[in-house]
């Protein structure tokens, strides 16, 4: 069975810890969550200055590596002598019919909000670096992008235009995260 790809916003992380909740356990057979590749950036390091980020930081690590899960990639050919490619190609077919690796397509919608948007990486002088190295917003406009096809779980919907494929997880009152989700997707 192929798996619904969920994406963890880093904001998001935070609750999940809080509340305990094993990824493992609630993906079913259904549901594969995990991150994009810049999300996996943001996770805060062992090095961070905050002991409850650095706290968070583990929990998202070992999550994802419980779940073995490899971070959401946008589709590119590679170059094989770049010494730093970065997104995926058509990825290996399973015997069982599935696709390991590889990169997704964005859609029309995901690209036009990605253009409309790009401005807003790096912020006014577009030079503006966060904690994890990266620009500033960059990580929210990719997720922006991500959200036209994909869910994606996060804590501040307020990033994502209307029609987006984004749930608030602080709606999450009870039952199962794995339930909340799944009834995120039925509703999308």
């Amino acid at each position: 069975m192929v798996r619904e790809t969920v994406l963890i916003d880093n904001c998001a992380w935070d609750i999940l810890e809080s509340r305990g909740v094993d990824l493992v356990d609630e993906r079913g057979e259904d549901l594969q969550f995990t991150v994009s590749d810049l999300g996996l950036i943001e996770i805060p390091a062992d090095s961070h200055p905050s002991e409850d980020a650095q706290r968070v930081g583990k929990y998202a690590r070992a999550q994802l590596a419980a779940l073995e899960a490899e971070p959401a990639v946008w589709f590119q050919l590679k170059d094989i002598d770049d010494p730093t490619p970065s997104g995926g190609g058509f990825g290996e077919l399973q015997p069982d019919g599935s696709v390991k690796g590889g990169g997704f397509l964005t859609s029309i919608e995901g690209q036009t909000y990605a253009d409309a948007n790009k401005h807003r990486i790096g912020g006014i002088r577009g030079a503006k670096r966060m904690g994890s190295g990266l620009l500033k917003h960059q990580t929210d406009i990719d997720y922006g992008e991500w959200s036209a096809g994909l869910l994606i779980i996060t804590a501040n919907p307020k990033d994502f235009k209307v029609g987006a494929k984004a749930v608030d997880i602080r709606t999450w009152e009870s039952g199962s995260f794995g339930d909340f989700v799944r009834q995120a997707l039925a509703e999308r």
